[in-house]
């Protein structure tokens, strides 16, 4: 890797070590202002549509919905399902390594049981989140002009997360940062297993 290379990777990582500190600060006051301010009715419903643009299975429909229009272009459909793959173990492991309960469970935000088995509960990172962004990362490196479009609707997601009260601000900021790691390592894997089963 060139030395620009390195200085972009270091400041990637200084930019989300920011927002997920300034996150950190900001867990307390909005927890306790979406308790105060709970969605019902319409807007529940509405927001219940959005999460669900962080399920796997819509990563799959989109999958197949791209295979279909790329005519056949398999990498470029499947690529964020791999991805999805990838940041969900990664997303699985850190939630029961960290062991943080949702703040709609009355728990504080900075109440921690690292490595509880069970994943029920837990927030640290955000799943929704987490695939959200590992498609839309995915889907940015086969259509990067659309890039914009593919990253508002993982941001969608994720404020969507806060404001359900399912969520922290740092657990959406995190599984953001996992996401969008999972498409990057599933874009560097892709080539080699098409070396690999070629002829």
């Amino acid at each position: 890797m060139t030395r620009a290379g390195h200085v972009r990777r270091i400041a990637c990582i200084g930019v989300w070590g920011a927002l997920l500190a300034l996150a950190v600060l900001l867990d307390a006051p909005v927890s306790a202002w979406v308790r105060g301010h709970p969605l019902s009715g319409n807007a529940l419903f509405a927001a219940h549509a959005v999460r669900d643009m962080g399920n796997f299975f819509f990563t799959i429909a989109l999958g197949l919905l791209v295979l279909g229009l790329t005519r056949g272009n398999v990498r470029a459909a499947f690529l964020p399902c791999l991805a999805g793959a990838i940041g969900g173990i990664c997303y699985e492991v850190l939630k029961r390594c960290v062991g943080r309960p949702r703040p709609n469970l009355g728990a504080g935000p900075f109440e921690f049981h690292p490595f509880t088995m069970h994943s029920a509960g837990l927030s640290f990172p955000s799943g929704h989140t987490c695939l959200a962004f590992a498609t839309a990362a995915a889907l940015a490196v086969s259509f990067p002009r659309a890039r914009v479009a593919f990253f508002f609707v993982a941001a969608l997601v994720a404020a969507e997360r806060v404001r359900e009260g399912a969520h922290y601000p740092s657990d959406v900021v995190g599984g953001a940062a996992v996401g969008v790691v999972s498409a990057l390592i599933a874009a560097r894997l892709w080539p080699l297993q098409a070396r690999r089963t070629s002829p």
